[in-house]
């Protein structure tokens, strides 16, 4: 599995062509295949705005600063909705302490923000981190990946929560926990420090669909056995440890 560290950047402005989504259907996403009429690169065109980077590494297309994303349509975070049905529980990757579904998806999470507002670059006083799921598009190269902000629950602890992996954790991404709205970028880097990624990671251009709520509320037992990852938020000196930490709530 590859895993994303989300996320990327904001700079250019949309070209008129629109990339494939996943379908807002409980339907596996899909790949390319070797007659695919993606672009060469097999990015895909953006829809939105390329995604712009907080400063430092200009080739770090993420993390965006999120009030300078454009607001998503409702039809590019549709598919959040049903991503439950498509990933059924998954199982914990060794080592790397992620989830891993079916059809490819996986999700990881900081323990603290990356996706940061100009004016809020993280949140200690509330424990806010940030989940991020990475869904299969039609471009190989272009994964969609869907992140909010979250919180634990008051008393909560690791144990509480359903076993290892539950779908529950793509559940938080719809429509009744985000209620905000969405802000979008299309094909920008991973957010993992563009300096520490693999030649394969770096060809990756993630579509970022990013809820804007302040903290979605959850137990944090749903990520137990999950191991934390430090967010890369360039404005901070990147690679930043927060409190949002499933092992210690």
């Amino acid at each position: 599995m590859r895993t994303f560290y989300f996320i990327l950047a904001l700079a250019g402005t949309a070209a008129p062509a629109c990339k494939s989504q996943p379908a807002a259907k409980a339907t596996a996403p899909t790949t390319p295949s070797s007659s695919s009429t993606a672009d060469a690169d097999d990015i895909g065109a953006p829809k939105y705005a390329v995604c712009g980077g907080q400063g430092g590494n200009a080739q770090q297309l993420a993390p965006a600063f999120l009030d300078r994303m454009a607001s998503c349509q409702a039809s590019d975070t549709a598919p959040a909705d049903s991503l439950w049905e498509i990933a059924k529980d998954g199982e914990i990757i060794p080592s790397k302490g992620d989830c891993q579904f079916d059809h490819g998806i996986s999700c990881h999470f900081h323990t603290s923000m990356e996706f940061v507002a100009s004016t809020k670059l993280k949140d200690d006083e509330h424990a806010v981190g940030e989940m991020h799921c990475i869904v299969p598009s039609a471009y190989g190269n272009s994964p969609t990946v869907y992140g909010t902000h979250v919180r634990c629950h008051a008393g909560t602890s690791p144990e509480s929560g359903t076993k290892a992996c539950s779908k529950e954790l793509v559940e938080l991404l719809d429509h009744n926990h985000c209620h905000d709205g969405w802000r979008c970028c299309d094909n920008g880097t991973l957010t993992k420090p563009v300096g520490k990624q693999t030649p394969a990671e770096l060809k990756l251009r993630p579509d970022f669909r990013i809820c804007q709520d302040e903290a979605v509320e959850v137990d944090c037992g749903l990520f137990h056995n999950m191991h934390g990852h430090t967010a890369n938020v360039a404005a901070l000196g990147e690679e930043i440890t927060g409190r949002f930490n499933a092992h210690g709530h």
